[in-house]
């Protein structure tokens, strides 16, 4: 049947007529399609990325795209910013938890993607390809910004700039300069070291050496890194199953090694890499007298070779970057004494077994460099016994009491004591001590500086420590003597505060927010500044905030300032807006950005 020119006319409207609502974001039935689309880009160059996987998930209210997946709130055990991964990673707020994770797609050859969602709400995008770990959308330090999809605003166009990997390659040299084979090489990411605070640094890549002393370690983001490498001589004693020589030039050790021959993290040489590039950092090794640490045992009447059932022999490990090594040093015995062998310079605790039925003991080595290549424990210090109570909260409320090292990141953890549940001392430095009354925690802990941090329920957090043999200053204390006691006042009732930044009367995207408290920069100061990065719709959320006076700032581009200096942050808390946050409180502020 011939159709005229208006039929035809009419039944090509009906026929594109689905296209067009859903081009207009609605479908058949006329309900709104949500949708997100746009180009990926490789931020290096602005290429379009081809073949790269672009996918969305929902987050709620209680778990927002911008949140770091870690739990680390202010006032409580915190986990300084590292590498960043998809998941987003910084300090500050709650878990993500996406909800609905959607199919993904995959761009065309020229970068472009439409992704299709089910409905309304805040989708987290992500993008991954090869040669670019997986990101989230305008990601900066572990915060990235969230797509708000109303049906007002259904659909979204991104142009979405990635950073291509980074990566780390080079050659492990020994003294000959001949290759070495094996050798443990690690990298981490410099973290902000603020005075009073423990280290912020984080593992970021591993790799071993091959037959050539070869490594590479990719998979890198842009950021700045200390490269490390530990290794054994393939010809000293003790190595690949062989004896302990009487000829002192096989006894020999690699210290641990900073890029380029550094024999401390401080002397170091940064590695500053930038998206996509790759840094040739190869390292020279220098073979230095093993340190052999002689302790007497506790049954000089033994037979050589023998063991006493029940009695280990002393356990040693480092505590500092610069005393690391690979493995269990080289132990023998005698009818009198162990024998330590293979240790480099640096700083270790070890663990000297009891008499039979005795409590073993704790002591801090510190190795230097030219020191005799056979020592005691005569210049080793002993432990300091921190015993610790509960004020202001229920006893149970505290789970962990963590004292963290300033200086080595070293954790000594004391959980909540019950009398008859056995040691109520959990730490990666084996620091026990059971003799305790109950509601008294206490711990052995080298004497030093350390960070004071809390975990526990309801939201609890550190409002004040009153110490007797020790002295304090804001959350840090210095332990100095043989005994200490320390009063730990808590409180809970953490707040949120939620609001909308603006820029030129419009809501202003990918800004970083900031609470900071009214102490920031002074020594007495208990809490962490929040930190949080806007959603497309000019939202954001900060959680877990303890109560107290802030000052609220919003700046645009705020990666890029050096806000944990308080001189620079100086000008923008001139322009920021106070707020009061009391306990439990949901306080809702908007503010203007400021540009950086």
């Amino acid at each position: 049947m011939k159709l005229s020119p208006w039929r035809l006319t009419a039944l090509l409207l009906m026929l594109a007529l689905p296209c067009c609502r859903a081009a207009f974001g609605s479908d058949a039935s006329g309900a709104p399609v949500f949708r997100i689309s746009g180009i990926v880009l490789n931020s290096r160059d602005g290429s379009p990325v081809a073949r790269c996987r672009v996918s969305a998930d929902q987050v709620g209210s209680a778990a927002r795209a911008d949140r770091p997946s870690q739990q680390s709130a202010p006032g409580v055990a915190r986990r300084g910013p590292g590498q960043q991964r998809s998941f987003g990673l910084g300090r500050g707020q709650n878990n993500v938890a996406p909800q609905g994770a959607q199919d993904a797609v995959v761009t065309d050859a020229r970068g472009n993607f439409s992704l299709t969602v089910s409905h309304a709400g805040m989708w987290r995008v992500t993008a991954a390809a090869r040669g670019f770990h997986s990101q989230a959308y305008e990601e900066h330090e572990g915060y990235s910004t969230a797509i708000a999809l109303t049906a007002a605003v259904p659909d979204m166009a991104l142009s979405f700039r990635i950073n291509p990997d980074a990566v780390i390659t080079g050659i492990v040299f020994d003294e000959a300069g001949e290759p070495v084979r094996q050798a443990q090489v690690s990298v981490e990411t410099l973290g902000v070291k603020e005075a009073g605070r423990a280290p912020a640094n984080q593992a970021a890549g591993f790799a071993q050496t091959d037959d050539r002393g070869h490594y590479e370690i990719s998979s890198l983001t842009a950021c700045d890194y200390h490269l490390s490498v530990q290794a054994h001589p393939w010809y000293a004693a003790g190595t690949s199953g062989r004896a302990v020589a009487s000829d002192p030039s096989l006894d020999v050790v690699y210290p641990a090694t900073w890029f380029p021959a550094a024999l401390d993290a401080a002397s170091a040489e940064t590695i500053h890499l930038r998206p996509g590039e790759e840094r040739q950092a190869d390292v020279h090794l220098t073979p230095l007298p093993s340190v052999h640490l002689k302790i007497p045992r506790n049954d000089a009447n033994l037979p050589a070779g023998s063991e006493p059932r029940g009695i280990r022999p002393p356990m040693i490990s480092s505590i500092s970057n610069s005393g690391a090594f690979i493995g269990m040093p080289q132990v023998t015995t005698s009818a009198t004494e162990w024998d330590m062998g293979g240790l480099a310079p640096g700083t270790y605790q070890v663990r000297v077994p009891g008499a039979l039925g005795e409590t073993p003991s704790l002591v801090q080595l510190k190795i230097g460099p030219g020191s005799s290549t056979v020592i005691g424990l005569e210049g080793a210090s002993a432990p300091s016994k921190v015993s610790i109570s509960i004020d202001g909260v229920p006893d149970r409320t505290v789970e962990r009491v963590i004292l963290t090292d300033v200086d080595s990141g070293q954790t000594y953890v004391s959980n909540i004591h019950r009398k008859g549940r056995g040691p109520n001392i959990q730490s990666d430095s084996d620091s026990v001590d059971d003799d305790v009354e109950e509601g008294v925690r206490s711990i052995l802990v080298p004497p030093h500086q350390y960070e004071v941090s809390l975990v526990g329920s309801d939201g609890v957090f550190l409002t004040g420590i009153q110490a007797t043999g020790a002295q304090v200053n804001g959350r840090t204390v210095e332990v100095m003597g043989a005994a200490s006691s320390l009063i730990i006042h808590a409180a809970t009732g953490r707040a949120e505060v939620t609001g909308v930044v603006s820029q030129s009367g419009k809501p202003a995207s990918s800004v970083v927010v900031l609470l900071v408290p009214s102490t920031f920069g002074q020594p007495n100061n208990l809490t962490d500044v929040g930190r949080d990065q806007t959603n497309t719709d000019g939202s954001f959320i900060l959680q877990n905030v303890i109560p107290g006076q802030y000052i609220l700032v919003a700046i645009d581009h705020g990666w890029e300032v050096n806000w944990h200096d308080p001189t620079t942050l100086a000008r923008y808390l001139s322009a920021g807006t106070p707020v009061l946050v009391k306990a439990s409180a949901h306080l809702h502020q908007d503010i203007e950005a400021s540009l950086p």
